[in-house]
């Protein structure tokens, strides 16, 4: 009788492959220098010590190929059993990784924090669940101070709740714009009860919120100092949360601290009241946003600017696009006695909606920015009473945008001496819709290439304006920083050229006009 190894009768279909010499072999894997959990072998290939499961797939591939079809009647050959070595690839190390154990938590936080910015503060708790370092992490205070609920996925408000009892007692800053779920007077007394540090709230788009819900946030959130109540109240209502005597209420609670108060895209009454009492309980305010307010009778709003200079003189940013203004009369020795708004760096009387009654003219202009010397932003379009006489007084010399759409001042032939003021400073300008034919633009901008080592300009929009084809040539081959040029809707300019250009597309238009592709502006028709 035919014995193999150990007496055992030898199975050709089962073979054995014995080893020796193993008195020194470890107890399990976790001893083998390149042992790498979660990497199994398969049954077919369980003698071999060193191989990945992508190599024996590849492997097992290699086998399926070599077999013959069942059909084949060639004579059987005898079967030889193969020991193969795999080498571990070179990016494995042999050194186990301490990511997830031993990594800084500083450096976790940092992380986090990018994170926060695109994704929102619920990622923390999917990062909890992966180890017990990270989930310490996530309950780092600086990691919720800032929630911003619009990039939320979660679209309930008894989660938001969850999160103001559980999560959000050290948040200063947060964010229910967007969200797309209905703040109501519930999440709202969630806020105030679980988040005793919050200085900054945006409540944009809130539309149930009541007068009632802000005279909570004003009793309890004392530390609040930019409040954003924009895009609420579309018509009057009795419980309307941005009317005139619920404003007067907070700023009497929260006046002396706010920074920042915003409620465009409202339609309120009472709004002269409104400014009265900002101007005299707000005198650390340096952003105000009257943006697309309207009256519910669409009145034109009288305000006080000499008022609104004396109470709040810190003031930075004001923005009253598409808000029908008149200023107050006032006598002129008041007008001169005020100090203006000597740190005032953006203004915007745009106007530009549908009803819009522009009644602010070049006097006007003049006493708002009678002292403001930091001016970086002017937005005056639409302003039809605006012309370059106002502009020409400004004291600020480092303007940085300027705004002319549709404005009378961009067709004034002292337009050139404007852009004089500014070209060392002009970052982005806004000459379109202004489609007067004579050489007002093509001035103004050969004013602003003079120098093209001291430009700085950046954006440009002609869109419907007269500007002509060697015009365009010389922004582009003097303003090397320019990086985004509206030509739509120019007729002077040749077929093919009018439309918007940036980044790739500009370089291209200088190459294609350098190789002359287009036709000459005096050639068109």
């Amino acid at each position: 009788m035919e014995k193999g190894i150990l007496g055992l009768k030898t199975d050709p279909k089962n073979k054995v492959l014995y080893f020796v010499n193993g008195g020194n072999w470890p107890s399990d894997d976790s001893g083998d220098a390149t042992y790498i959990p979660g990497l199994e072998t398969s049954p077919e290939n369980a003698a071999v010590p060193l191989q990945t499961q992508e190599m024996i797939t590849k492997a097992n591939e290699k086998k399926r190929k070599k077999r013959k079809p069942k059909d084949d009647k060639s004579p059987k050959k005898q079967k030889t059993t193969h020991c193969t070595t795999f080498n571990l690839p070179d990016e494995v190390s042999d050194a186990p990784s301490y990511w997830g154990t031993a990594s800084p938590p500083e450096i976790l936080i940092k992380i986090f924090k990018l994170v926060i910015r695109t994704d929102g503060v619920l990622f923390l708790q999917r990062a909890a669940k992966v180890c017990t370092l990270w989930e310490r992490a996530t309950y780092d205070s600086s990691l919720w101070e800032t929630v911003d609920m619009s990039l939320s996925k979660v679209k309930n408000e008894e989660k938001f709740i969850w999160l103001c009892k559980n999560r959000l007692s050290h948040v200063k800053e947060l964010n229910l714009s967007k969200w797309g779920v209905p703040v109501t007077p519930r999440g709202i007394k969630a806020v105030i009860e679980n988040c005793p540090h919050l200085t900054n709230i945006n409540l944009s788009g809130c539309k149930k919120l009541s007068a009632a819900d802000v005279k909570l946030l004003a009793d309890n959130c004392v530390h609040l100092s930019k409040i954003d109540l924009s895009h609420i109240a579309h018509y009057s209502r009795a419980v309307n949360p941005v009317s005139h005597l619920s404003l007067k209420y907070l700023m009497s609670k929260l006046g002396k601290n706010i920074v920042y108060f915003s409620m465009a895209n409202n339609t309120v009454t009472g709004v002269p009241m409104i400014f009265n009492c900002i101007s005299e309980q707000c005198p650390r305010l340096q952003a105000l946003d009257f943006s697309n307010v309207q009256t519910t009778n669409r009145d034109v709003i009288t305000l006080n600017i000499e008022k609104l200079q004396e109470g709040c003189p810190n003031l930075q940013i004001l923005r009253l696009a598409n808000t029908s203004i008149r200023l107050a009369n006032v006598p002129l020795h008041l007008q001169v006695s005020t100090r203006g708004f000597p740190k005032l760096k953006e203004l915007s009387i745009a106007g530009k909606g549908d009803g819009f009654i522009s009644t602010i003219e070049d006097s006007g202009l003049d006493r708002i920015l009678k002292s403001s010397e930091e001016l970086q932003l002017l937005d005056v379009r639409g302003c039809k009473r605006i012309t370059t006489s106002s502009l020409i007084r400004i004291p600020a010399w480092n303007l940085q945008s300027l705004f002319l759409s549709q404005c009378p001042a961009a067709m004034d032939a002292q337009l050139e001496l404007v852009m004089q003021k500014w070209k060392h400073s002009l970052i982005e300008v806004d000459l379109s819709w202004n489609n007067h034919i004579n050489q007002a633009i093509d001035l103004a901008i050969t004013a602003l290439t003079v120098d093209p080592e001291t430009s700085k300009l950046v954006f440009m929009d002609l869109c419907g304006s007269s500007v002509t084809f060697e015009s365009v040539k010389k922004v582009l081959s003097k303003c090397l920083l320019l990086r985004k040029l509206n030509l739509t809707s120019c007729r002077g300019l040749p077929r093919g050229m009018k439309r918007a250009y940036a980044d790739e597309e500009l370089d291209q238009l200088r190459e294609d006009i350098e190789s002359e592709k287009f036709v000459q502006y005096d050639e068109i028709t």
